[in-house]
């Protein structure tokens, strides 16, 4: 019997679905991503890049929805907006293309309100083109404070070459070097390696609650034990994203897209799936409660069953959700008041690397937890 499935949708345009903003030559939707629910309200929120926006300059959407995926309400995040006006004004160029990626990071500041990094291939420094702005979220999509990424900042001075569009892609990839805060993959996919001209390369860059660089490590022709053969504007490093433990070591691996990688013929493309090396997070593997965190995971690495303790004070929590290591939510529910802990069923889980998140209206915490066999 064939099944035939009936998909319905909905578009978010000019003056469509609630937004109610004109769009001529802004490239609206150059770049989307899921932010969980930024405003609690138990919808999913997304956000939209625009990198013509302005001549050039570009803007993010924040866009809040209702359950039938209709706009609810928007925030707009551009050059106009006073918190990142010295981030605009300190570019050598005004072509800056805010949003052409998205990427979300997760509450790594543990304020109950995801991060995003934006990507702005055309930002203009010194040593060449191409920026990230790790924007801190208020409820309401407005912007906190944000961090700069990009080359010949104190803690990236990987400056030997001249860039060209870092950030053409962003992803989120998890927790690499077990500090446990959220991590991001960044490429550059033309970029001159010494050994490979225009090959392209892509970082993996550590950050810490701050949005600030611990470390780093690029990935190209000639470095990160990359063991692919790259070739003269192979643009490796054209799309990226993580995809959570794919070997199964405890650490979370990316892929790195090359659409004009020359294998098998003249521009064929490729795609590598890089298993990274890192530090698995074992803080809470023996269930050991320390005494600056309120709650505690065992067992973790979890199997079947991953549970929390709430500590002595759990009045203040209401709900609690799984994350994957690409943002996405797997399970969610509310807390009973009054519980003491709480227990999520993970027999069907894949897998890997999750975050798991307890909020209420006081308080949150993001803990990561291993689902291993």
């Amino acid at each position: 019997m064939e099944v035939i499935l009936t998909v319905l949708h909905s578009i978010i345009g000019e003056n469509l679905n609630g937004f109610n903003e004109g769009l001529s030559d802004t490239k609206f939707g150059y770049s989307v991503a899921g932010i969980g629910d930024i405003d609690n309200d138990g919808h999913f929120d997304v956000a939209v890049g625009g990198t013509k926006k302005d001549n050039d300059s570009g803007a993010v959407w924040i866009l809040f929805l209702n359950s039938d995926g209709s706009v609810k309400s928007k925030t707009r995040i551009d050059k106009t907006n006073s918190i990142l006006s010295s981030y605009f004004n300190q570019s050598l160029s005004t072509t800056i293309s805010f949003g052409r990626s998205l990427a979300l990071l997760t509450d790594i500041d543990q304020d109950g309100v995801n991060e995003i990094a934006v990507g702005c291939s055309g930002y203009e420094t010194i040593y060449g083109k191409g920026s990230i702005a790790v924007l801190f979220l208020e409820s309401n999509g407005a912007v906190q404070e944000y961090k700069a990424i990009h080359p010949g900042i104190p803690t990236f001075d990987d400056t030997a070459n001249y860039f060209t569009s870092f950030g053409y892609s962003i992803a989120s990839i998890g927790d690499i070097n077990g500090d446990q805060f959220n991590d991001i993959v960044v490429t550059t996919p033309a970029y001159n390696d010494p050994q490979c001209q225009q090959c392209g390369a892509a970082w993996i860059v550590m950050l810490d609650s701050l949005a600030d660089i611990v470390d780093y490590q690029r990935i190209s022709d000639s470095l990160g034990n990359f063991a692919g053969i790259l070739g003269y504007d192979d643009f490796f490093g054209g799309a990226s994203t993580g995809i959570g433990d794919f070997n199964g070591d405890l650490i979370a691996d990316v892929v790195i897209s090359a659409k004009r990688d020359d294998d098998g013929g003249s521009n064929r493309g490729a795609v590598y799936i890089l298993n990274l090396n890192g530090v698995p997070d074992s803080t809470y593997y023996m269930g050991i409660k320390e005494e600056h965190y309120e709650m505690v995971l065992y067992p973790n690495p979890a199997n079947e069953q991953l549970n929390i303790d709430l500590g002595n004070n759990p009045d203040g929590y209401q709900n609690w959700q799984l994350y994957n290591m690409q943002g996405f939510l797997v399970k969610e529910s509310t807390i009973t008041p009054g519980s003491k802990s709480v227990q999520i069923n993970t027999s069907q889980l894949p897998i890997g690397i999750y975050m798991v998140r307890i909020s209420g209206k006081s308080k949150s915490f993001t803990r990561k937890v291993v689902i291993s066999r």
